[in-house]
């Protein structure tokens, strides 16, 4: 019979969770670093993998081949009506610059006025200059730019995929932001 109010009894007990607490951690840690390493190599690839799919981009379901067995992957492809909209997001914030009276606000409202708004939104200050600044707007994402604790040893990766703008434009834009801190 257990004398549960025994030291050596509860010592045991202590030890028997440490122990399954620390295997426990390592097999999660083990199964993180093997789910971030297939996402990596997916994105590699060009395969979505995130959940919100960007603005001026749409989603489509591809079907590959994985060691003999057809697995379902997502691509993104450019959708030509948001395409349009981010072109003339560009097209105006250039012009802008060029004026001398770039701001995100004023961007944000000429695109709401023409009635070229976002997915069921309008355009903000702040999602102007979200896409204004995304590198996957003149054709190159960079994939783990916000690494978390887990990864924070690996570089971020860029990875080329379908353009809407071109890089001339996205630089200047860029180097006007930049140069402003804005």
């Amino acid at each position: 019979m257990r004398d549960e109010n025994n030291d050596d009894y509860m010592t045991s007990k202590q030890l028997f969770r440490g122990l399954m607490s620390a295997v426990e951690d390592a097999s999660r840690k083990r199964i993180a670093n093997s789910i971030s390493r297939k996402l990596e190599s997916l994105a590699i690839l060009g395969y979505h993998t995130g959940s919100i799919v960007p603005f001026g981009y749409r989603m489509v379901k591809v079907d590959t081949d994985n060691f003999g067995n057809i697995v379902i992957r997502n691509k993104l492809i450019v959708s030509p009506n948001e395409s349009l909209i981010v072109k003339t997001l560009f097209k105006l914030a250039n012009e802008l610059i060029d004026q001398d009276k770039f701001s995100y606000t004023a961007i944000a409202l000429i695109l709401n006025d023409k009635g070229l708004h976002r997915r069921k939104s309008i355009w903000t200050p702040t999602n102007v200059k979200s896409t204004l600044i995304n590198t996957r707007y003149y054709g190159v994402t960079i994939y783990g730019a916000k690494r978390t604790k887990l990864n924070s040893h690996k570089k971020p990766i860029e990875i080329d995929c379908l353009a809407i703008v071109s890089k001339r434009l996205f630089e200047k834009v860029n180097h006007f932001i930049t140069e402003l801190r804005i």
